[in-house]
């Protein structure tokens, strides 16, 4: 794809975009033109983030011109001094730093709003959302910017599927709010949009995110696709962040499969990607994404040093090699034919079922099964609907009947 051959091009030139924002935003050589060559600086600092060049050369060094530029004293067009906000702002979430994050991207959407500018109100919008979503006890602000994306996203835009980045955001709300389902609707709406704008970055989050919550409802063989789908997607753009987020998806593919060295292998890749690459793994990010679950249950298949081992050996992996390896065709023998289940039940929700037949809670469950107990309640009202039950005593008669207990 054209991202992909311009970010090659533009990594060849990474010493001379150094030396150029070096001149341009050097305080030692004040003179007449230092104003003009600090507006270059920003300029530069900004179209290289923009063009995701930093997300695959090095979020850090990005950030630290991006906060260099911005405080040079310059006086840019409110276009310039925008796109710049945004890309600081979209790096410092990753970086861990929430509130820096939306100080920054709150002022962006303000001169956003002062210039009557939708197209750059949506992109002001998408990124101040995604930081407050990181911002612990930021539910108010979320809901605040999710009612102004839904009444701009009925407004006209230019073109119109540049409304996807603000669905995104409102699929990632729902998300927040427990409602993963409608999360699914409303980031499907926004995948096409996406790739008819050519916007990969938004392509790979809303493949990686779907994959992540289809892990967590145990439908592995999708979420395995959407892995994969966002997986070729970012050996275009090179993108770290999201390079790391498919590849701890796909750790979580293998380690439900039952391949415990080749999951530690992939979660070694990604945590030594994700350190070099200098971001953090925000709490919103890990509640939501099921980390934990899944690394516990990659984990518990292999001995201590076994683990070690194939994480050590995952550690000296590029991103492109971990991709490559996660992508790597499989046997045969790990893909024994699905049995079918009565009233048509998923694998998943005959294994809950099974487990409520043996007595167990919600929370029981959702350890042994490595979902979270919203998950699993869930998949049991589903149960309860296919299977014509209306209490666990029912349900549980029903896996007797039909040989599930």
């Amino acid at each position: 794809m054209e991202q992909g051959a311009s970010l090659e091009r533009l990594g060849s030139e990474h010493a001379n975009f150094r030396a150029a924002l070096s001149w341009s935003l050097d305080p030692e050589g004040v003179d007449e033109t230092t104003e003009d060559r600090a507006e270059l600086g920003l300029r530069l600092a900004a179209a290289l983030a923009q063009a995701r060049f930093w997300a695959a050369i090095s979020l850090s060094e990005g950030l630290g011109w991006l906060e260099r530029a911005l405080r040079a004293g310059s006086s840019p067009s409110p276009a310039v001094r925008i796109q710049a906000l945004d890309e600081a702002g979209y790096i410092a979430v990753w970086h861990g730093q929430y509130e820096k994050s939306v100080e920054l991207l709150e002022e962006s959407f303000a001169i956003s709003k002062q210039m009557g500018d939708r197209l750059r109100i949506v992109t002001s919008l998408f990124g101040l959302g995604n930081g407050y979503l990181q911002l612990e006890g930021s539910r108010g602000r979320v809901d605040a910017l999710c009612e102004e994306a839904e009444a701009l996203r009925r407004e006209p835009l230019d073109p119109p599927q540049a409304v996807a980045p603000l669905l995104l955001f409102l699929g990632l709300a729902e998300l927040d709010r427990g409602n993963p389902e409608r999360m699914v609707e409303v980031l499907e709406e926004a995948l096409p949009l996406f790739r008819e704008l050519g916007d990969l970055r938004g392509v790979g989050m809303c493949l990686t995110v779907m994959g992540h919550v289809a892990l967590d409802e145990g439908n592995v063989e999708r979420a395995a696709s959407m892995f994969e789908d966002a997986a070729h997607v970012l050996q275009e753009l090179k993108d770290i962040v999201g390079s790391v987020y498919t590849i701890l998806g796909l750790a979580g593919v293998v380690g439900l499969r039952g391949d415990g060295a080749r999951a530690a292998r992939l979660w070694g890749a990604a945590e030594a990607l994700r350190e070099a690459a200098g971001f953090t793994m925000s709490p919103w990010t890990v509640s939501n994404l099921a980390y934990e679950r899944h690394l516990s249950h990659a984990r518990s298949q292999l001995d201590e040093a076994a683990w070690e081992a194939a994480w050590s050996e995952g550690r000296k992996m590029t991103a492109q090699e971990a991709i490559a390896y996660a992508l790597e065709p499989r046997q045969e023998e790990q893909f024994p034919s699905k049995p079918s289940y009565p009233a048509g039940l998923s694998p998943r929700e005959a294994e809950v079922l099974k487990l409520v037949a043996r007595g167990l809670t919600n929370a029981q469950i959702a350890d042994n099964l490595f979902i979270s107990p919203r998950t699993v309640e869930r998949h049991l009202n589903s149960v309860y609907h296919k299977s014509g039950a209306s209490s666990r005593v029912a349900a549980a008669r029903f896996a007797t009947e039909h040989g599930l207990s």
